[in-house]
């Protein structure tokens, strides 16, 4: 082979695999970034990856703070976000990152996964102080779901996105005993 054959199959190499990095292998995965709510990288509602052990897949659990800063202290416990049934379903048992998207990690373990196709019905049978930690009441927590916005400045609990993802999926965890910093 010439030295131009070797090079063109060098950059072509490089370019594959770049585009593989950048799309993270989501055909590839179960469920992609774009699937579990409809956004990609950065937002509140939508960036997912990390690798739990065994799975061949890359998920961490990004939130804002002061809501990562609840899940830290252990006041936060469950956390929701849009999806069908099945969706996150596998993640019980495992181990994930949790970050607040800036500097901050910590370790915590999924231990159960519930489904519900509408915010009132995820309200009135959920631990309200567990999910919004200042909530004194259900129409509290309500009012601050409701107050959650994406990047592009859409409510995230809006009815129509809830219906549109089939429901929202509350996820129970607890702190890992192997936090990171």
């Amino acid at each position: 082979m010439s030295l131009v054959t070797i090079f063109l199959l060098f950059l072509l190499l490089v370019v594959v695999s770049f585009v593989l990095y950048r799309m993270r292998w989501s055909s590839l995965c179960k469920f992609s970034k774009y699937d579990i709510l409809g956004k990609y990288e950065g937002e509140y509602d939508g960036e997912y990856e990390g690798e739990y052990e065994g799975s061949g897949r890359r998920f961490d659990l990004f939130m804002q703070d002061p809501w990562y800063d609840y899940v830290v202290s252990g006041k936060k416990t469950l956390e929701a976000r849009l999806g069908g049934p099945d969706k996150l379903a596998d993640l019980v048992g495992k181990t994930i990152k949790c970050k607040n998207g800036k500097d901050k990690i910590t370790m915590i373990q999924i231990t159960n996964h519930r489904h519900y196709k509408t915010l009132d019905d995820m309200i009135d049978k959920e631990k309200i102080d567990s999910l919004v930690p200042t909530a004194k009441s259900k129409s509290a927590a309500k009012e601050a779901l409701m107050a959650l916005k994406n990047k592009a400045g859409d409510v995230i609990y809006d009815k129509a996105r809830v219906d549109g993802a089939g429901g929202i999926v509350v996820l129970e965890f607890k702190l890992s005993k192997s936090r990171a910093g």
